[in-house]
């Protein structure tokens, strides 16, 4: 569209103001698909996040407390000698 003639400088700058828009809406959808997808990757992190806390907390609980049931299990016996 930029190497059109128009019959006029006028009709050129409407033409070109027309295509200026266009490119202006672009633009802007681009933006608005981008924040978006950031807001759609931050709140996916945020989530993997907390998972990968909960299960790190409870297999570190779990760990402990099966620790500690087999030193009572296993400590009378080794006092024992």
């Amino acid at each position: 569209e930029w190497g059109l003639r128009a019959d006029s400088p006028l009709g050129d700058c409407r033409r070109e103001n027309k295509v200026i828009d266009k490119m202006d809406r672009f633009v802007d959808a681009i933006g608005e698909t981008a924040g978006m997808l950031n807001k759609i990757f931050i709140d996916d992190g945020d989530r993997y996040g907390t998972f990968i806390s909960r299960v790190v907390l409870v297999g570190g609980a779990a760990r402990l407390l099966l620790g500690s049931a087999r030193q009572l299990a296993v400590g009378p016996v080794l006092n024992r000698r």
